[in-house]
């Protein structure tokens, strides 16, 4: 088959690091595969093009661009797909405006990798709305938000599909004390603190403000530290509000990384404090490498981390109960059983060829239809 992924770029992301696995999956199973970005092409696209993966981008400026729509649309021409994937609402509606006028060919996918607007009247929600008609099957990431688009009336039942997000599981690092001794020298941690990890892009959504206020009320009295590895337009206000707290010297902003998980291993415990979540990279790739985890509640965090085996879910936006629980996860014994359910659940269910192998069935149902 003739593939062609659809998104807005190629940055580092949880959503960008998925369409880098399905590209590289899918040319390993034997067929054609090219990606277009909207916007820009990002970090991520070396990796496909050293893998003589195509990567094209239309560069498209904000607004209503015409012209962007234009040279979609010849590019799909040219392309002759018989999979158009879309990713995401921007990718979902712009192809499918694209290609408004002309004939479709091919079997066509839409994956939302979040749980999407709760407001239905919002422009974009009312243009994927429109676009999702057009398309053969909407994925979602979790049953969590499958079910949100069903019942807010965005997808129907009939074209909804759950297709959970996989990682390369033998590239993870695993925790054992070696590794983390190693990582934390190469990030010049004290090798006794108490260290609590996160990974993730600086922005509302991960509500970080709310894990440096938790982190502060639980942990003040210690010697532990929060790293946070990722970038955003939030870092500097974050680093204010640590500042402000009198965490200054115990918050570190790692910046953008390429080495995720080598450096996992240095943190004692792994935090996800989003107000919303699709199926989360990061929090696959921590119980992977065998941390335990505190997180929100919100998306597909519960169908990863089952509260009290697995880990700790608490709600969003309380940061009584995420102090609470990273309090909780001080204990060596406890850390340490629920690192363990985390790991084992994660050997069996999230790796990424169960991900390749369900997209490449949903793709060959669609186009013997």
């Amino acid at each position: 088959m003739r593939i062609v992924h659809i998104v807005e770029t190629l940055e580092r992301g949880g959503l960008e690091r998925v369409v880098v696995e399905l590209c590289q999956g899918q040319r390993a199973a034997g067929h054609e595969v090219g990606v277009l970005c909207l916007f820009r092409k990002g970090v991520l696209a070396a990796e496909l093009e050293a893998g003589d993966i195509g990567v094209e981008c239309i560069g498209k400026r904000p607004g209503l661009d015409v012209w962007a729509l234009v040279r979609l649309r010849a590019y799909l021409r040219r392309q002759r797909a018989e999979v158009i994937h879309a990713h995401n609402a921007v990718a979902t509606y712009l192809a499918a405006i694209a290609t408004l006028l002309g004939r479709r060919s091919g079997a066509w996918v839409s994956t939302r990798h979040g749980m999407g607007e709760v407001r239905r009247e919002s422009r974009k929600e009312r243009l994927f709305h429109w676009a999702a008609a057009h398309y053969g099957a909407v994925v979602a990431v979790c049953e969590a938000a499958r079910r949100q688009f069903v019942i807010s009336g965005l997808v129907s039942s009939a074209r909804s599909v759950v297709i959970r997000n996989g990682i390369r599981i033998d590239e993870i690092v695993v925790a054992t004390p070696a590794a983390r001794e190693q990582a934390r020298r190469a990030l010049g941690l004290a090798a006794g603190a108490f260290i609590v990890g996160s990974v993730g892009r600086l922005n509302w959504a991960k509500d970080y403000g709310l894990m440096i206020a938790a982190f502060g009320r639980a942990l003040a009295g210690s010697a532990a530290m929060l790293v946070v590895v990722g970038d955003g337009a939030e870092k500097a206000p974050l680093q204010a509000a640590a500042a402000a707290a009198g965490l200054a010297e115990r918050v570190r902003f790692l910046g953008d990384r390429s080495d995720v998980p080598a450096i996992l291993p240095a943190f004692d415990l792994f935090c996800l404090s989003s107000r919303t979540e699709g199926y989360s990279i990061a929090l696959l790739e921590a119980v992977s490498a065998g941390l335990a985890v505190v997180a929100t509640d919100v998306g597909g965090n519960s169908e990863i981390i089952d509260d009290g085996v697995s880990g700790l879910l608490v709600p969003a936006g309380d940061v009584d109960a995420l102090a609470a629980a990273l309090t909780r996860l001080r204990g060596d014994e406890l850390r340490a059983r629920l690192a363990q359910a985390a790991q084992t659940w994660a050997l069996r269910h999230a790796g990424v060829d169960a991900m390749v192998a369900a997209y490449l069935r949903l793709y060959e149902r669609l186009t013997t239809l």
